[in-house]
């Protein structure tokens, strides 16, 4: 936080049929010159997941992740990526 940066990276991912998580791609960019995307999809690597379920199988699904940097206590919602939040 040094850079005075704030705000949120947006990324999307697989949940392979291990739980783990793969292939992520950063869907919006928060700043790629200080290394905020990069701390985010490297945070986002070592997550480990419930993998999707389909006809009592596990498959790998796509998941989207907001990682939010902020200097204080600002909450921040999934529609800051353009996602829809149901209940």
């Amino acid at each position: 936080m040094r850079a005075g940066i704030e705000g949120s990276v947006c990324l999307e991912a697989v949940v392979d049929v291990d739980g783990h998580v793969a292939a992520v791609h950063i869907a919006r960019s928060l700043d790629p010159l200080n290394g905020l995307d990069e701390h985010a999809v490297r945070a986002l690597e070592k997550w480990r997941l419930t993998p999707g379920f389909k006809d009592g199988e596990a498959v790998p699904v796509l998941i989207t992740v907001q990682n939010s940097f902020t200097m204080g206590k600002k909450k921040r919602s999934a529609a800051d990526c353009g996602l829809s939040v149901s209940p």
